[in-house]
């Protein structure tokens, strides 16, 4: 994400996304029928990719990854109604 008022750096962007799209398959695999990641009760990697995913799934280039992993747009309905995660969004830049 760019500091506000520059732009965003698309050749970078377009070197992550391949590594990004393994490692959001990666997790949606962790957490296979679990309610979060590491099981059926929240943990430390819940809470730690609760920013990293608020901020990804607000960008343009997170709708390709994401709707093809259903079961992390699952986990973060369910992480996003917590209230510790509503008192606690990511700032921008």
């Amino acid at each position: 994400m760019p500091m506000p008022g520059n732009q965003p750096d698309q050749g970078a962007i377009a070197q992550a996304l391949p590594e990004i799209d393994t490692c959001m398959n990666t997790l949606a695999g962790l957490r296979g029928n679990n309610t979060f990641l590491a099981g059926n009760q929240l943990s430390l990697a819940d809470l730690h990719l609760a920013p990293i995913y608020d901020y990804f799934q607000s960008t343009p280039e997170s709708e390709a990854i994401l709707e093809k992993i259903p079961e992390l747009g699952n986990w973060w309905n369910e992480m996003s109604t917590r209230a510790s995660v509503q008192k606690t969004p990511p700032l921008p830049g």
